[in-house]
């Protein structure tokens, strides 16, 4: 199955009136949203909440597709990205740079990372997208500051200073 049918799989499901299996939309304890919030040629992102933590924070769970006829090589490329990825981010505690919480390997699409999320959380891309028309120069280049500071931070491991205030809508790099 292709990355691009697997993201109309649940439409094309409702469109029939087939419901997916309900074990495949769990990972750990979270169950995850019925279709993803976002997507790239070879991830899912879904949001997903813990129903015995009715109050807790919501998670973005990040599902590596890999392809059900891919061979055992190919899936454990899958996995080693997924793995790499979520090692990549431990240690880092940084605002602007969202924390991988957990390692997954038991979503039969793939290997998962599970991040944090906000539920009014959005990433930097689809912000600018939405809101840079209209935002200041001088808040433009405040972003890009944050962000230079959010890389380095990052390859360095430093903490970040810390700020007075918090905005209440929070754009992360994912």
């Amino acid at each position: 199955m292709s990355p691009q049918l697997a993201r109309r799989l649940d439409d094309l499901r409702d469109k029939i009136g087939v419901q997916g299996l309900r074990k495949h939309r769990k990972v750990g304890p979270y169950e995850l949203a019925p279709k993803s919030f976002d997507a790239g040629p070879t991830w899912e992102d879904y949001l997903a909440t813990n129903p015995a933590l009715p109050g807790d924070q919501p998670r973005r769970i990040r599902i590596y597709l890999s392809e059900l006829g891919a061979s055992k090589t190919e899936r454990e490329s899958t996995r080693r990205a997924a793995r790499r990825e979520y090692l990549a981010l431990q240690g880092i505690a940084h605002e602007g740079i969202v924390q991988a919480e957990q390692f997954s390997d038991e979503h039969e699409a793939g290997p998962s990372v599970i991040f944090r999320h906000g539920a009014d959380w959005q990433r930097l891309d689809h912000f600018m997208a939405e809101h840079g028309d209209g935002l200041p120069i001088e808040t433009r280049v405040e972003m890009v500051r944050q962000l230079a500071e959010a890389l380095d931070h990052a390859h360095r491991g430093q903490r970040p200073p810390s700020t007075s205030s918090e905005s209440p809508r929070r754009a992360v790099w994912t």
